[in-house]
């Protein structure tokens, strides 16, 4: 019915980001499953996961993402053609569609000495050095 709500569960959503000059995997996202939301007769939508509680990776050529606490993406779709239609399996139409996107990553904090710390324990070390060349 046009103008109703949907919501598409989809499996094994990959979204995969390259640098084009040396093809470099700037982020690759895969998740188990995904929430494809939008309105029946719409051209626009959202597709949102989030660990927990679904199984979702992050990888990158320039990311440590393995001490991530949790994880997040979210698309926003737009200008799908042609606009959001149900097959007659219950299932989503193809469609194409513009979209753009953000993810959050949140990790476990890690303490940093601070500078002042680090300078103190230096001029420590220094002294105890000049101390033991002048003793000689």
């Amino acid at each position: 019915m046009v103008g109703s709500s949907f919501v598409q569960v989809l499996s094994d959503a990959l979204v995969t980001i390259r640098r084009a000059s040396d093809n470099a995997l700037l982020l690759n996202i895969t998740a188990n499953t995904a929430n494809l939301m939008g309105e029946i007769g719409g051209s626009a939508g959202s597709l949102q996961t989030s660990n927990p509680p679904n199984d979702l990776r992050f990888t990158s050529d320039f990311i440590n993402f393995s001490s991530a606490t949790s994880l997040s993406r979210s698309i926003s779709i737009t200008s799908a053609t042609p606009a959001f239609a149900v097959a007659p399996d219950g299932l989503l139409q193809s469609f194409t569609a513009a979209g753009a996107g953000s993810f959050a990553v949140d990790y476990v904090p890690t303490s940093v000495p601070e500078p002042a710390s680090l300078v103190l324990l230096s001029m420590s070390l220094m002294g105890f050095g000049l101390t033991r060349r002048y003793a000689k």
